[in-house]
């Protein structure tokens, strides 16, 4: 988006030799850019499908992305008690079902938030498998495009920690 990449290229940190300025610039385009790559999706999904469920969606699964943190572990609970009991989108057996599958196939636990969200569309409409679909597609992308984000984000200044003596040898 904005700038090189690692290394050399890369666009400045916070007190480099092109200053603040750049890296406010950077953040800018940043997050202008992940802003609308969010919101297209979400968006397009709500104006061809309804507003049902897939507001909730998106502002459950970002939320989540952006306020929570320690892995999967530390996220489900909070996932699970609103896709149980706030927003009543599967009963706390399917909950159940759903962690006990994550947990026995391969991949990252965290993919459990693309069933929530399968369950999310197919709640809404009494089993309407395009809109499940399209929830589970959803919930992904608002789930790991945070993630992202805080990488693209951190980047320069993890770059400039590197090459600080004291925090090399910490």
């Amino acid at each position: 988006l904005a700038g090189g990449g690692h290394g050399h290229d890369a666009p400045a940190g916070p007190g480099s030799e092109r200053g603040a300025d750049a890296g406010l610039g950077r953040f800018v385009l940043l997050t202008i850019g992940f802003a609308v790559i969010w919101a297209a999706p979400v968006v397009l999904c709500i104006h061809l499908l309804g507003r049902n469920p897939f507001a909730d969606v998106a502002e459950l699964f970002t939320s989540a992305a952006f306020v929570t943190f320690g892995g999967a572990y530390a996220v489900l609970p909070y996932v699970a008690n609103a896709a149980v009991n706030t927003y009543h989108w599967m009963s706390g057996t399917q909950m159940i079902d759903g962690l006990a599958l994550a947990e026995t196939t391969p991949g990252p636990l965290i993919m459990v938030t693309t069933y929530v969200g399968f369950f999310a569309g197919w709640a809404t409409e009494g089993g309407n498998l395009v809109r499940a679909i399209w929830a589970a597609l959803l919930t992904t992308h608002v789930t790991f495009l945070p993630s992202f984000y805080l990488i693209l984000i951190g980047a320069p200044y993890v770059e400039r920690l590197q090459r600080i003596d004291w925090a090399k040898n910490a």
